[in-house]
């Protein structure tokens, strides 16, 4: 798990809060390609959902 997210998804899981885990992991993946693309905020849903979609469909 990366060392930016590790402490607070752990803890959410740990604590059997599994969908809050998955939640926070992915909200900081969005976040981080939203900023590495330098796109606004808002945008990395629309870019990232459609992608996983057909990538498994």
């Amino acid at each position: 798990m990366h060392l930016a997210i590790r402490e607070d998804v752990w803890a959410h899981h740990h604590g059997g809060k599994f969908d809050t885990a998955v939640f926070e992991a992915m909200n900081a993946v969005e976040v981080a390609v939203r900023d590495a693309s330098k796109l606004p905020a808002g945008t990395s849903r629309r870019m990232i959902v459609p992608a996983k979609l057909t990538k498994f469909a």
